[in-house]
């Protein structure tokens, strides 16, 4: 059991290891969350995952809420890290945690068509009120545009719950970084065991 380690990175950004998972839709779509897991091995969420979300709906559930956690609980009840610092490490197993202790009034979530824009991280973030986060720009003509923000650029892990119940996983295996920008390498999908 351990960290991933990403080829480039440093020790210490081992530790902020950020993971998104997703859920394929009935539709074919792609929805997800963000788990900011520092200080949880990828092992271990790989774990809670196979174990204890083969259940469709729970996983849905879980998405729909729209909330950044912190780690992910064996049942899909949200606390806040003020409830969690309360309690035992094992009871604690049983809940999901907060990030930043409260619900963000929003949410937030991220939407892909299909499922190669996960891997190429051209995914969008939106809101829970389903409006894209990015940049709003002013065009020559006065009408305002929006240009979406895509991927999650600290994202080291994603897992994904295909139609079945089943879960793959990818890992960023290089980060590059180059003139035109940082060009990001995933692993192929594979399932969990």
């Amino acid at each position: 059991m351990g960290y991933m380690v990403v080829q480039g990175l440093e020790e210490d950004e081992a530790l902020h290891l950020v993971t998104v998972v997703f859920q394929q839709q009935e539709d074919g779509t792609y929805k997800g969350i963000y788990i900011e897991n520092n200080g949880i091995n990828n092992d271990w969420l790989q774990m809670v995952l196979v174990e204890h979300y083969q259940d469709r709906k729970k996983v849905k559930a879980l998405i729909d809420r729209k909330c950044i956690l912190t780690s992910l609980g064996n049942t899909s009840q949200i606390i806040t890290g003020e409830e969690a610092e309360n309690m035992n490490p094992q009871s604690l197993q049983a809940y999901s945690v907060l990030y930043k202790n409260s619900i963000d009034t929003n949410g937030q979530y991220y939407e892909a068509d299909k499922i190669d824009q996960l891997r190429a991280e051209t995914y969008i973030i939106l809101d829970g009120y389903h409006q894209m986060y990015g940049e709003t720009v002013k065009e020559a003509d006065g009408n305002t545009r929006v240009i979406p923000f895509k991927g999650q650029e600290d994202c080291t892990t994603m897992f994904l719950q295909d139609l079945k119940g089943r879960w793959l996983v990818t890992y960023l295996t290089d980060e590059t970084y180059q003139e035109d920008g940082i060009v990001r390498t995933w692993s192929e999908w594979e399932y969990l065991k």
